[in-house]
């Protein structure tokens, strides 16, 4: 927790930031989830450096395949992003699902993938989109996998001195069926009790690709690959869905907490994923 000598530092450019990071102090955004820590104990700190003011981690960059945001990039910023709204449609409903309009002024992309819940929404669309982050140090920049950055919850790959500069997220066929579903204690401003995320493609009935990620029932969200790849080239026949929720109950190890069994976990998963093709949308109907 905070101690009687804390510093909290706001540099103008990523050389200052490096600077505050070699004096022990650790990189945040917009602190939404940080001071809840610090208050609750489950963080200690003697240090804070903001990465707010620096306008080289701002803002979003396209490419014709990816699209690159950068660390300091809130949420209302991502919303208010045209080009997204095409390019990652399923991005922009994670993130229109988290917190509060003051939240989403403040809080960040990389910021909700640092926190590393597996109640994350952005960090369940970053590994249903193979999420890449740039990690910037005084001795250099490294690529890293987000499901290999995230090592369980509120445990990440960041040594001391390091900070995030940016996510890179791949673009999805203009084609693709997707769906963000989330179910929490309240309508709204809820942490979700259960997430899925799919991107789906067909080709004449047949599945072309298939990417489903979970969120809130296992330590970290699940991702499971090899189901996806069974998956391919099935016909979108009825029960398909079905056959695929029983199949997941055994990648996913849900816990009993304030929020919700793992039992009803379990059948948030199962109930959404039975009914997939009621909550798929395509890119052309927004």
């Amino acid at each position: 927790m905070i101690g009687t000598s804390f510093s909290f530092y706001t540099p103008s450019t990523e050389r200052e930031l490096l600077i505050t990071l070699s004096k022990g102090a650790l990189p945040v955004a917009g602190m939404t989830d940080v001071m809840v820590k610090i208050r609750t104990g489950k963080m200690k700190a003697k240090a804070l450096s903001s990465v707010s003011r620096i306008e080289s981690l701002k803002g979003v960059q396209m490419a014709d395949d990816a699209v690159t945001i950068m660390a300091a990039t809130t949420y209302t910023e991502l919303l208010e992003n045209k080009g997204l709204k095409w390019r990652l449609p399923i991005l922009l409903d994670a993130v229109s699902e988290i917190g509060s309009t003051q939240i989403r002024n403040r809080g960040t992309l990389v910021g909700n993938i640092v926190n590393a819940s597996p109640a994350g929404d952005g960090l369940l669309v970053a590994y249903l989109l193979d999420g890449n982050l740039e990690i910037c140090s005084n001795e250099g920049c490294r690529s890293v996998d987000v499901r290999d950055f995230v090592k369980g919850p509120g445990q990440v790959a960041l040594a001391p001195g390091e900070y995030i500069r940016s996510v890179t997220l791949k673009i999805p066929p203009k084609d693709s069926l997707y769906a963000f579903v989330k179910v929490g204690q309240r309508s709204a401003m809820a942490i979700s009790v259960a997430s899925v995320g799919v991107l789906l493609r067909l080709n004449a009935g047949t599945i072309e690709d298939f990417r489903i990620a979970l969120g809130s029932v296992a330590p970290t969200v699940v991702r499971p690959l090899e189901l996806e790849r069974n998956l391919v080239s099935l016909k979108m026949e009825d029960g398909l869905f079905k056959t695929l929720a029983g199949e997941l109950m055994n990648y996913i190890s849900p816990i009993d907490d304030i929020r919700a069994s793992a039992w009803y976990r379990r059948e948030v998963v199962k109930r959404i994923v039975e009914n997939l093709s009621v909550y798929l949308k395509g890119v052309e109907k927004q």
